[in-house]
């Protein structure tokens, strides 16, 4: 059996770092883990010349995911080197530990990465609530600064596209949504789920033609009599006659 050193498999990153010591506290419940750089000296963020002297030492207090009931506190020991490079503006730089930790961060990039989630699924005060029973206590400004920071998600090029206009105040300010046509439409709450999904349509003397999701106000008004009438009926199968032009008029 290979034995595998369990406190190393927790740590940020164990390629670049290893344990030095750690301390626990019971009240309150917090782990400190004392961490020491052991990598090779990192090129010159400027020149990318590899230091071959050491300037010193200096530390780095960062927070990390949670072990169990326990918060967890890095004490992290980087070093700062002296670049050679004569023709490099910077005599001095700090070591750079990307797998750990960004530059001047508080926090290491898994446990922000953790938060990020939180953040875009519950918001800024209801995630930091969460965050504070996860044991990564955290403010809703930094939350909201990590969703704000996080990249956007790949998204296909639309082929049909809808536009649309809304007024955030009234014969003041209008906005413009430009909405794609083609992703299936949910609008959901406590009690009822409503999907809109485009499709195909039967045409008069030819097969079928491509139908997308519908925008404007009359659609708004549309999805508005659906929930209501689901509501009212208490069922997922509402009757809507042959047209729905009395409705639109």
């Amino acid at each position: 059996m290979k034995r595998v050193n369990l406190t190393s498999c927790l740590l940020p990153d164990p390629a670049a770092v290893r344990l030095k010591s750690w301390d626990a506290e019971h009240v309150p419940s917090k782990i400190t883990l004392i961490l020491i750089s052991r990598s090779r000296p990192a090129p010159c963020p400027l020149c990318g010349q590899r230091a071959k002297r050491t300037h010193s030492w200096y530390k780095r207090a960062l927070a990390d995911l949670p072990w169990g009931e326990h918060a967890v506190a890095v004490q992290l020991h980087v070093r700062k080197l002296f670049c050679d490079n004569a023709k490099c503006k910077r005599r001095i730089y700090t070591e750079r530990m990307p797998g750990v930790a960004a530059p001047w961060a508080r926090k290491t990039g898994r446990l922000c990465e953790r938060l990020t989630a939180v953040g875009l699924a519950l918001g800024g005060a209801s995630g930091a609530r969460l965050s504070g029973n996860m044991r990564s206590a955290t403010s809703r400004n930094t939350l909201l600064r990590l969703v704000r920071r996080a990249p956007m998600p790949p998204d296909a090029t639309p082929v049909a596209l809808g536009v649309d206009d809304w007024a955030m105040r009234k014969r003041h300010t209008y906005g413009t949504v430009l909405v794609d046509a083609d992703v299936v439409w949910k609008l959901e709450t406590e009690r009822v789920t409503l999907l809109v999904e485009p499709g195909r349509r039967p045409v008069p003397g030819e097969d079928t033609e491509w139908v997308g999701v519908p925008f404007g106000s009359r659609a708004r008004l549309i999805m508005l009599y659906l929930q209501s009438e689901a509501l009212r009926t208490k069922s997922r199968e509402i009757e809507l006659g042959r047209s729905l032009n009395p409705l639109c008029q």
